[in-house]
């Protein structure tokens, strides 16, 4: 799947990418660090979210949370300033910055997703040169490869507050559970604003 779009802020045309990577923190304590990176990192045209692996069923999610978020700025119809806010949003089906900010404080992890957006002026490889400098001079969060990234179904269940009846309504012909779950967080992302 492309994930770069374009859109255009008043004159200025610009071109958006995303990338993911999983990372594991030796001690939730250390999450601080990570976002005083990321801070770091808005000022040289990348923009991170943290997503708890215990929230990630399928990486649909991503995919649809990312293009839906570039979609949303491109068409001027964001919540949030900033990309990886508004994908949290999206991410989490929530309109509200602070509802979202409180789901993800929650989830205790070690694990996690981050979600980077970037202006194609960086380039793939160098905003991804880029991240994994910044995450190697970090001792207590290494990369770690997806399938250290496991999902708790009871936490999305609760996070995405999704009941049994809803879970009754998309199953067809003895579906997966698994598979009838992503269809209803996938709908969540896309509705996020209109509920």
């Amino acid at each position: 799947m492309d994930n770069t779009w374009i859109f255009s802020t008043g004159i200025k045309i610009e071109i958006f990418k995303y990338l993911h990577v999983f990372v594991s923190i030796s001690d939730p304590l250390y999450l601080k660090e990570l976002e005083e990176t990321i801070r770091s990192l808005e000022q040289k045209g990348i923009w991170i979210a943290i997503i708890p692996c215990k929230l990630i069923l399928d990486l649909k999610q991503i995919a649809s949370a990312a293009n839906l978020t570039i979609r949303d700025f491109m068409q001027n119809q964001q919540k949030a300033k900033k990309i990886n806010i508004q994908f949290l949003l999206r991410f989490l089906g929530e309109s509200q910055i602070k509802d979202a900010f409180k789901k993800i404080e929650q989830i205790k992890d070690n694990n996690f997703c981050l979600v980077a957006f970037f202006n194609t002026v960086l380039h793939h490889e160098n905003a991804t040169k880029m991240l994994k400098e910044y995450l190697i001079k970090m001792s207590h969060i290494s990369m770690v490869s997806q399938d250290k990234c496991q999902p708790d179904i009871e936490s999305i269940i609760h996070v995405y507050n999704v009941n049994e009846k809803e879970i009754e309504s998309v199953s067809r012909h003895n579906a997966p559970f698994k598979e009838n779950l992503v269809k209803i967080l996938l709908e969540r992302i896309a509705l996020s604003f209109l509920r």
